[in-house]
This record gives structure tokens, C-alpha cells and sequence, in this order.
């Protein structure tokens, strides 16, 4: 076995596999040069120029996904029916190519290997993405060597998706296990991986390294040499799911594209429910069954901006407590369908389930899941259901149902919508809801709810079709009304094989949007539209806006699956959350995951989620979460004053609804307040990235105008020091309360005012007439910025000279400097071990702090500060909240340190997934998701905006082959991809750009690769 090049490890039991699987472009035959030959000349017809660059993108996509890449990169845009003519005007010139192919192109050893395979009785088979696989196959002369074909004409999903694989492997009749894939792409030995299935690598043992065995080709290895190595030897699987579990990590398996359970756990559940929780931004729901579960499940159905003030619950009222914690409110359930089979309920927790697969395809934007069941009285059905919450149409949510009775049975459908709802945090355990109508009818249902105190009303229109084998099924459905649900009851008797299929079409209006006599009439008329386009073509409008977002916001990673599956994890949960089409609304922490943290705004917001909103969606969706706190200023000023701060001083809440502070803990809600200095940081981020000043002239100068009044105000003069100080603060570390003069937050609140300052000379200059509106309506005095410019060129910060090392917080040497590897495993993490008085006096450090500052200013410090000040406070951070790893992440990326960026960005990419706080069954961490993409974009990617202009510093993990990162910059599409190479900056705007590539300026030309070598880490 010289010629192979082996990664494998001694495994028990034995291996005997049964069928090869072999891929034909790269394996059998070298076809990738025709079709760039082809996408080449249809390029030249357009009049642009598509280099052998710009077709690495095309390698194992679809052919109109490949086209849609190329009119991209000639800057083009056609209507589908000239698409459609040009994708079959490029199929004929690669078929012109290929139809002068002969058996001489079969690659060396390729054809003899085939044949040594069936003479030992293995079954084989071609998995290709070409539509022209029997046509080239034909032409080789080899149609009669393969016992099955799968080819582009027969799956909807291209790999690393297995739907290819596993299609052979039915094709062929034998198990997945038993399956050898031979493949020489790394999308390829990912899809064989996710189907379960042995691979043999054939090409570059750099490129192909996760393949089970790699060789250079199959003239290089014998059947008999392999099939004696893998029955020996297999690369060392991952544990069970059963071990994985007992590990602590999530059992999701690990795809490109999708989040996929196999088998269900009910331990489990409530994590899965928030994992595969899907919304539009409109609204969201945890991945709650449609049929009744009886056991432990969290169930969620949310609408953005629907809220209910729960009064507080404290031990000790203090003085400027908030008197409620506003709650996004678990709303009317609508996904219900109750299932009876031959009268027994189909309830997971009681039945048999086998053969249970739930998928959340990232890429579309649908949660499936499938199973059989056996009831009771041993009767069993095959159920599929797939749902989706629509991007294209955010009212309306659609379900498809179906039940296959593998027995004859009496099978019982009863879709329904449930108003008798609550929250499972809620303070004092009281419903939120007043059920104000409930009308059922055959085919359809209506309830009207209210909300209690705030009067928000909600209105949910559902529509139900039937069929049974393709045909409406008979009979007129019962109406059932209760008094707070409605439903049907669909009665079928169903032979042994025969399929119902309902389809259940929900659409939800709200008073935010329409007067409360208007509800109705509204909801019944989407939900009558909705129904009239049918699911099918409902989810192609998703799918199609679900389309539209990837294409400026993907990030793909060559080489690591984990890393992958994380990063489209992050942006796939963050699209789901916020849209930015409407102003009113923000960011919950949890989203519509989950109900902890009340769904609320916090400073997360601004200091996280704004740097991806800003750079991967059109600038209106950042404009409208500035706007946000704008309309909240009058509120804010109130907060500052309950605080004790006249004079239009601005205090903006740390959670919050309506810009009201609504957070009941002293040491966060009234002393953490670097968070004002976020919301400045943010308008200044906006400004830096799109160069729309004229929204300082507009609304950011009476925000900022008002925030620098809290920190002059806040900050005091201490004659012992002869500086401003800031005393009695929390700062991002939440493990240190009522501290004296936080560094960052000192820091922050100079930058404020001085920004501030530099604002206010630059609206009056610019735009005289706003100015005088401004500072009419803010009553801004001439003296005031002197004055906060004095405070900030004045401030007192901790600094020890012998370590050179701004100091956290006044006193942080006093505490015993131990670091957070010596903490007993067993105790971590600290605050669910440790007593508080014993974590506030520890150097621990839940967050980045110190650290946090140095990120936002680092162009006023030097590589050698920022490694000194990472070096002492990452060893002394325990990473307890999920908002730490992304920051130190970034600050790694930049100063060298490429291990530990990838272990911290792993760690925040895999959050969620892998469970590493032990909490998600309480929702997910949607905001620390932003810090995923941070931590890859602006740490990996060294992507920083400075007046406009795009500054790249790329670094490229170990482990990784390639990543590439999709930008808006000022709303024109950009493309990087980075190779252990090469940076390769593809620009898609109407003129040349100026691009800062590792400190040197380079021009970007529309369509045309930037190309420079890449750089070795600082």
C-alpha cells in the first residue's frame, strides 16, 4: 500500500464493504476544463473576460447558480427567460466539447480498476452533478460499467449534501455503511461523510485530508489492496451520540448547509426546539411539533414588537427600580395539528419512533422532519412535515403534513390555533392573553387575542386543504370552538400505503401595523391570498429571498466542516431575527429562540450586531437600528433623570421596549452604563462605513449631543487626583460591580464627548439651518462642548508603569493573580460553582473589558500594547458570556496569534450547537452570533472601514484550505477569498475602488480579481 497515503487508525470489528461510488469529473475523467472553455465564450459573447480565477467558484455548482456567478462577475443583469437561453447556449458549446471526447480521455487506471471491481462482486455506480454524465459516459465508451447512475438530471441538492449518495445507495440496494465514495473534492467527501460512508480521496493529500484513505489516482491503488486496508484500518469515527451527549456537546450532525438530527432524544428536545427554531424577522417559533407532546417541551411562537410589561420580582425594591421587565410574549400557537391513529394520539413521548430525522436547511430557510411511528395498539405511520415562516411575505406561515399509513388505519387530522398560551418566565405566573374571538369553518379558523395592560391586539387566520393521494379528500372536515381555539377535525380511512397530505397556510396580523377594526378583515384576506398561491409556490418566494441574502452575506470555508456549519449557523439565525424593514423593532439576545432575557434590546445591539448588519445587508437595515434609538431619546433623557441627571442628559436603558429601562439588577440596570457609549460608537460606525454624514445632521447630533451631557455630568473632579474620575461602575465584566474608574469605560466616555464635539463643529459648518434646529431643540449651549472637552483631556485611568498595562478598575492588582486555566475544571463555568462574593473577588473576568476598549480604538495603540494587555487579560477571562470569545477572537487574528483566534472563533461559532453553557434549551445566543461573523470577518479577514475606504489584513488558519466572505461595501457587492497563497478581492460595483491590502493601497476593478499574496501573520 506505498502508493497511498493513509490517515487511519485501528478500528474493532469488521469492515467489508459492498458497493463503490465513484464521482466522474477528477476521478474518471478531467471534464472541468470544457466547461470553462464554454463559460468562457459565453462570457466573450457579453463582452467581458472570465479568467480560470473566476471559474474555481463554478466547480460542483449548479448550471444556473454558475451562470448567476457569471453575469456577477460582468457586472450583469438579465431577466430569467435570456438566463435560461444563455444556461442552454453554454450546454451546447460544452457539449460540442464533449462530443468529441473519446475512450483515450478515461483517466489512467480508471477503466480497469471498474472492471476489477465487479469481477469481485462489488456493486458500482457514477454520482455526478452533470445533467451530461450519459452522454460522457457514453462518448468514454463506459455506459455498460456501472450498475447505476445518479446524475444532475435526478437530485435537487448538490453536494456535500448526501441526496446523491444515499440515491445510489437505494439504486444499488445495499446500506449506506457498507459504501465506498471516491471522490477528489472536499464537497464530495463531506456529503459522504453526512451519508455515512467510507471515502477514498483522489487527488492532494493537503486538499483531501478528511478522506478516509487518499490516493493520487486510481491507476496509484488495487481493489484488493483496498479492500484489505479499509477492512483493516478505518479512520477513527466520531463517538455515539449516546457519548457525545455524556461529553457535553450537542449530537447535531455536522453539514455544510443544514442542522440535522438523527434519532430522536427526548433528553434532548427542548435544546433541539431551540436549535432548529426558524422566523422571518416578523416573527419565529421554537421547532415545537405540529402533533400534541406530552413530554418536557418549551413551547414558542413569538411576534416581533407584541410585548407585555410583567411587573418586577425582587427580594429588595431600591429607589429607580423599573416596575416591570418587558417580555416578548409567547403568542397564539399556530402551528398545531393533532394526529389520532386508529383513536390513539400520536404523541412521540408514548409511541415507538424509529427512523426520526429533523433537518433545518439553512440554505431555504424550512425545517423538515420525518419519522414512523407505532401506536399502541401496534398501527404505524410514516410522517413527513416541512414548515416555513415567509421572508418573501412576513405575515404567513405554511406547513405540509403528511401521514402514510403503513397499515390500514383510521387516521384523524385536527388542525388548530391555540390561544390558551403562556410564558414560561413569566414574574408572577399570570396569562398575558384575553381571547376576544373564536370562529371556526370548514377548511378555515380565526382567533383574535389581546393582549392585557397594553391593549395589543393580534389577529391569526388559518386555512386547511386535504388530499389523499393527490385528490381533495371527501367529506366536510368538523369545525371545533372552544374558548380560545379553533380547529377542524379531518376523519380519513387510509389503506396500507396510501399518503394524506395537509397543508395548513397561517396568516398573522397584528395592531402595530393595522388599526384594531382592520385585524380581521386583514388577516383573512392574506391568509386567503396565501393559500390562493398554494405552498409550493410560497416557498419559492422564500426560498428565493432566502437566495437573495446569501448571495451578499455567505461565508464559505474550505476544510472544515465545523467551522463551516458555525459561521452559516450564525448568519442563517441572525437573518432570521432582524430584516431591518421596520424601525420600530430591534434585536432580542435570544431572538425568537427562546424566552430568557424578555426578547428585549440590549447594548448587544450596537456594540455587536451593527458591524454585520453594516456590512452584509443594504444600509437602510443599519439606518433603521440607529433610528430606533433616536425615536427613543425623549425616554432616555427621562431614565438620566430618574437617575438624577437634568439638563437633556441621556441615559439610554441597558434593557429595554420602548427606550423605558425596564432591568431590575442595581449593579447592571444603573451602573453599567458603557452602554451609552455603544449607541455613539454605533453612529460613528454607521458614518465610517457609508459616508452618510448627513444622518449626524439629521439625528445623530441630538443623541450624541445628549450623551456626552450624561458623561459630563456623570464624571467628577477628584481634587486627590487632580483628574475626572467615574467612580461606582460595571463595566463589560460583569463580574466586577461598583468599581472606580473601569478603563474602558472611561475610555469610552472621553471618545463620546469627543466625538460629540467634533459632530456638533461639523453639522454648523456643514449644515447651518440643521445645526440651529438642533441645538434649538436641545437647548446645547456654546459652553458645553469646551466643557466636555476639558472632562475628557482630563480623565483619570488606571495604569501600572511597571507592567505598562492599563489597569481594568482601580484596586484589580489587589486581587490574588491567579489565572482561569488553574480553576478546577469541576467548577467551571464559575457563576453556576461559586458564590458571588467569591467571583467579585477574583481576578476573573467574565468578558472582554480591558480588551473590549482596545478593539474599538486599536489604531491608537501599537501590535506590542495590544499583545502585552491580550497576553494578561485573556489568561485571567473564563469566557463566560457567549459576547467574549468573538472580541479576543479579532484581537488574536490581528496580532499573530492564529491558534488561538481559531480556537476562540470555533468557540463562539459552535456556541449554540455544540452547548457549551449547558442552556440552550433556553434559546439561543443570536447576538453573540453577530460576534461569529466578527470574529471571522474582522479577525480572520483583517476587514476594517476607515472613511469609507476598505482596509484587508487576511490570515488564514492551519487547519483551513480557504474561506471566502461576502460584503456590501456602500450597498456594491464585494467578494474575498483567501488561499494559503493568495487574497483574491473580486468587486462588483459600477467603478473602480481603492482597497488598503495589507497597509498598501490597490485598485479594484469591477469584474476583474484583485490578486496579492498573502502575508504571514504579524
Amino acid at each position: 500500500m506505498t502508493a497511498l497515503d493513509l490517515d487511519v487508525e485501528q478500528q474493532g470489528g469488521s469492515y467489508k464493504p459492498e458497493a463503490f461510488l465513484f464521482d466522474l469529473d477528477g476521478v474518471i475523467v478531467d471534464t472541468a476544463k470544457y466547461h470553462f472553455l464554454a463559460w468562457r465564450e459565453i462570457a466573450r459573447e457579453l463582452g467581458f473576460t472570465f479568467t480560470e480565477a473566476h471559474n474555481e467558484r463554478l466547480k460542483g455548482v449548479s448550471r444556473m447558480r454558475s451562470l448567476d456567478f457569471l453575469l456577477e462577475t460582468g457586472g450583469l443583469t438579465l431577466d430569467d427567460e435570456t438566463k435560461k437561453a444563455l444556461a442552454a447556449r453554454k450546454n451546447d458549446i460544452y457539449l460540442q466539447y464533449v462530443l468529441k471526447m473519446g475512450p483515450e480521455e478515461v483517466l489512467p487506471g480508471a477503466r480497469e480498476f471498474l472492471a476489477e471491481a465487479r469481477r469481485r462482486g462489488l456493486k458500482v455506480a457514477l454520482v455526478s452533478a452533470s445533467r451530461n454524465a450519459a452522454t460522457i459516459l457514453e462518448r468514454l465508451k463506459l455506459s455498460g460499467c456501472f450498475d447505476a447512475v445518479v446524475d444532475g438530471n435526478r437530485v435537487s441538492k448538490t453536494k456535500p449534501d448526501p441526496e446523491a449518495f444515499l440515491m445510489a445507495a437505494r439504486d444499488l440496494a445495499v446500506p449506506e455503511a457498507v459504501c465506498v465514495v471516491f471522490e477528489d473534492a472536499t464537497a464530495g467527501i463531506e456529503g459522504a461523510a453526512a451519508a455515512g460512508m467510507a471515502c477514498v480521496g483522489i487527488g492532494d493529500r493537503a486538499i483531501l485530508k478528511k478522506a478516509d484513505v487518499v490516493a493520487a489516482g486510481l491507476a496509484q491503488i488495487s481493489v484488493e489492496d483496498l479492500l484489505g486496508e479499509l477492512g483493516r484500518r478505518r479512520r477513527a469515527r466520531k463517538p455515539s451520540r449516546r457519548k457525545r451527549k455524556a461529553a457535553g456537546i450537542g449530537h447535531w450532525c455536522d453539514d455544510a448547509w443544514s442542522v440535522v438530527e438523527e434519532g430522536f432524544d427526548p433528553d434532548r428536545h427542548k435544546a433541539a426546539e431551540s436549535i432548529f427554531s426558524i422566523g422571518n424577522g416578523y416573527m419565529g417559533q421554537r421547532a415545537n411539533f405540529e402533533e400534541r407532546y406530552s413530554g418536557e417541551t418549551l413551547q414558542g411562537s413569538y411576534l416581533a414588537g407584541i410585548y407585555y410589561p410583567d411587573r418586577t420580582r425582587v427580594g429588595w425594591w431600591k429607589v429607580g427600580y423599573p416596575e416591570y421587565f418587558a417580555k416578548v410574549l409567547n403568542s397564539p400557537n399556530w402551528i398545531g395539528i393533532d394526529v389520532e391513529v386508529n383513536g390513539h394520539s400520536l404523541d412521540l413521548a408514548r409511541c415507538t419512533v424509529d427512523g426520526f430525522r429533523r433537518v433545518l436547511d439553512m440554505r431555504h430557510g424550512t425545517l423538515s422532519r420525518s419519522f414512523t411511528a407505532a401506536t399502541p395498539d401496534g398501527a404505524r405511520v410514516r410522517i413527513e412535515a416541512r414548515r416555513f415562516v415567509s421572508m418573501a411575505n412576513p405575515r404567513v406561515g405554511a406547513i405540509r403534513y403528511s401521514v402514510t399509513a403503513i397499515d390500514a388505519a383510521a387516521i384523524s387530522l385536527s388542525p388548530y390555533i391555540d390561544g390558551d398560551v403562556k410564558n414560561e418566565d413569566a414574574n408572577y405566573n399570570e396569562y398575558f392573553w384575553n381571547i376576544l374571538e373564536v370562529e371556526a369553518a370548514p377548511g378555515r379558523g380565526f382567533l383574535l387575542a389581546q393582549t392585557r395592560k397594553l391593549d395589543f391586539r393580534v389577529a391569526v387566520a388559518a386555512e386547511y386543504r386535504c388530499s389523499v393521494g393527490g385528490r381533495q379528500a371527501e367529506g366536510e372536515p368538523r369545525c371545533v370552538e372552544t374558548g380560545s381555539l379553533t380547529g377542524n377535525v379531518i376523519e380519513l380511512r387510509l389503506k396500507a400505503g396510501e399518503t394524506a397530505v395537509l397543508d395548513k397556510i397561517v396568516a398573522i396580523t397584528s395592531s402595530a401595523d393595522y388599526g384594531n377594526s382592520e385585524l380581521k378583515a386583514k388577516a383573512l384576506d392574506a391568509a386567503a391570498a396565501a393559500v390562493a398561491m398554494g405552498f409550493d409556490c410560497l416557498l419559492a418566494a422564500h426560498k428565493d429571498k432566502w437566495a437573495e441574502i446569501w448571495s451578499h452575506s455567505d461565508i464559505v470555508v474550505e476544510g472544515d466542516i465545523k467551522a463551516q456549519q458555525g459561521i452559516r449557523f450564525a448568519i442563517f439565525h441572525l437573518n432570521q431575527t432582524y430584516t431591518g424593514q421596520d424601525a420600530r423593532l430591534n434585536i432580542g439576545p435570544k431572538g425568537f429562540t427562546g424566552e430568557k432575557y424578555g426578547g428585549s434590546t440590549y447594548w448587544d445591539t450596537e456594540a455587536f450586531c451593527i458591524p454585520f448588519y453594516l456590512s452584509t445587508a443594504p444600509s437602510e437595515v443599519t439606518r433603521n437600528l440607529l433610528l430606533y434609538r433616536y425615536k427613543h431619546l425623549p425616554k432616555a433623557i427621562e431614565n438620566a433623570a430618574k437617575l438624577g441627571f437634568g439638563g437633556g442628559a441621556a441615559l439610554y436603558p441597558m434593557v429595554t421596549m420602548n427606550g423605558e429601562e425596564c432591568h431590575n439588577e442595581w449593579e447592571i440596570t444603573f451602573e453599567e452604563i458603557h452602554r451609552n457609549g455603544a449607541i455613539a460608537f454605533a453612529i460613528y460606525n454607521y458614518v465610517r462605513h457609508t459616508g452618510d454624514e448627513s444622518y449626524l445632521a439629521d439625528y445623530g447630533l441630538e443623541v450624541l449631543i445628549g450623551i456626552a451631557r450624561f458623561w459630563a455630568k456623570r464624571a467628577s473632579h477628584s481634587a486627590a487626583k487632580g483628574r475626572y474620575v467615574i467612580l461606582g461602575v460595571t463595566g463589560p465584566n460583569e463580574y466586577e460591580n461598583n468599581v472606580n474608574n473601569n478603563w474602558f469605560t472611561n475610555t469610552i466616555a472621553c471618545w463620546c464627548m469627543d466625538y460629540a464635539r467634533e459632530t456638533v463643529e461639523l453639522v454648523w459648518a456643514r449644515w447651518p439651518e440643521r445645526f440651529a434646529a438642533a441645538t434649538a431643540k436641545t437647548g446645547l449651549d456654546e459652553r458645553e462642548p469646551r466643557r466636555w472637552q476639558e472632562i475628557a483631556g482630563n480623565m483619570y485611568f488606571p495604569y501600572d508603569q511597571e507592567s505598562g498595562l492599563f489597569l481594568q478598575q482601580e484596586g484589580y492588582l489587589d486581587k490574588e493573580q491567579t489565572l482561569a486555566k488553574d480553576i478546577d475544571p469541576a467548577e467551571r463555568p464559575i457563576n453556576q460553582h461559586w458564590s458571588w462574593d467569591r467571583i467579585l473577588r477574583s481576578p476573573f473576568i467574565k468578558q472582554a473589558d480591558t480588551l473590549q476598549g482596545l478593539y474599538l480604538f486599536e489604531t491608537n495603540y501599537d501590535l506590542d500594547l495590544i499583545r502585552r494587555h491580550f497576553a494578561y487579560y485573556e489568561a485571567r477571562t473564563v469566557h463566560e458570556s457567549s459576547l467574549s470569545p468573538c472580541v479576543h477572537a479579532v484581537l488574536a487574528a490581528k496580532i499573530g496569534e492564529i491558534g488561538k483566534a481559531y480556537e476562540l472563533y470555533l468557540r463562539s461559532a459552535r456556541l449554540d450547537l455544540d452547548d457549551y453553557n449547558h442552556e440552550v434549551d433556553e434559546g439561543l445566543h443570536i447576538t453573540s452570533m453577530a460576534g461569529t461573523w466578527m470574529a471571522m470577518v474582522e479577525g480572520f479577514g483583517g476587514k476594517r472601514m476607515h472613511d469609507g475606504k476598505l482596509f484587508l489584513d487576511p490570515v488564514i488558519p492551519r487547519s483551513w484550505q480557504s474561506y471566502s466572505f461576502r460584503l456590501l461595501l456602500k450597498n456594491q457587492p464585494l467578494e474575498v477569498t483567501v488561499t494559503k497563497s493568495q487574497l483574491s478581492v473580486l468587486y462588483m460595483g459600477p467603478e473602480s475602488v481603492t482597497i488598503q491590502v495589507y497597509g498598501k493601497d490597490c485598485s479594484a476593478t469591477p469584474g476583474e480579481p484583485l490578486i496579492v499574496p498573502i502575508v504571514s501573520a504579524p
